[in-house]
């Protein structure tokens, strides 16, 4: 384990949200991804889960609302779009794995607001736009798996809980996860893996099996840690994509 790192006190964590919030624009999104795809904030309506579900994270361990409030204003600049931010994911052209995975930032501020709002986003994303299993990216695909379920269980959506349960039972019937553990990039094959698509796998097995008290998925969790995450570290500490 690094010095200073135990899951709950880690040094570089204030430092590095201070710099994350200097990216903050006026629209309440970050960084400069819409630069890099020329367009402006006001252009695109959605921003990766990860900013929300991060700064979400950051309240939780340390109780700083301006974490909180940055991650709510990002998502109602998110949700303001209205028709349009729903559209971006359904447009069958698009990358519809890799923008549904929002509703994981949804569910983390549901969980902390319960914000009735962020729950309607999510029950719409699934029954509008949410793609099928089949040559969707692993990562965006796994992390609204998870997203779905944490809003399910959380507001006791039984509709929501069973319908991850069908999908991940579907992956496991459909040859998805490979024998030692493994997740290819894209479902159900491909030339390589990701290794944030096994970290995805993990944790919806470990919240799937807190939920209902399921040795067998403790036991897919800890098979892919030793088996599949851990083989794919690099010797720089990341996990990345490794061929086949």
């Amino acid at each position: 384990m690094a010095d200073g790192v135990d899951g709950e006190h880690i040094d570089c964590l204030t430092e590095l949200f201070e710099r994350i919030r200097n990216t903050r624009h006026q629209s309440g999104t970050f960084g400069n991804y819409f630069e890099y795809n020329g367009d402006t904030t006001e252009d695109i309506p959605y921003i990766g889960t990860h900013f929300l579900s991060g700064l979400v994270s950051y309240y939780s361990l340390t109780g700083d609302m301006r974490a909180l409030n940055a991650a709510q204003e990002c998502a109602n600049f998110l949700l303001g779009h209205g028709n349009a931010f729903y559209a971006r994911m359904a447009d069958p052209t698009g990358p519809s794995q890799m923008t549904c995975w929002i509703v994981e930032g949804f569910a983390d501020l549901y969980v902390e607001t319960r914000n009735e709002d962020y729950l309607n986003a999510i029950r719409r994303i699934v029954k509008e736009c949410m793609g099928q299993y089949y040559n969707a990216h692993s990562h965006g695909y796994l992390t609204t798996l998870r997203g779905i379920l944490k809003a399910g269980i959380c507001a006791e959506d039984q509709e929501l809980i069973d319908l991850v349960c069908a999908r991940r039972q579907e992956l496991l019937d459909n040859g998805c996860i490979l024998p030692n553990g493994d997740i290819s990039e894209s479902f159900p094959h491909s030339r390589r893996n990701e290794g944030c698509s096994i970290a995805d796998w993990i944790m919806l097995n470990l919240i799937y099996a807190h939920h209902f008290d399921d040795e067998t998925a403790y036991a897919m969790a800890e098979h892919s840690l030793w088996n599949a995450l851990f083989f794919n570290q690099f010797v720089t500490g990341g996990f990345g994509h490794r061929f086949f």
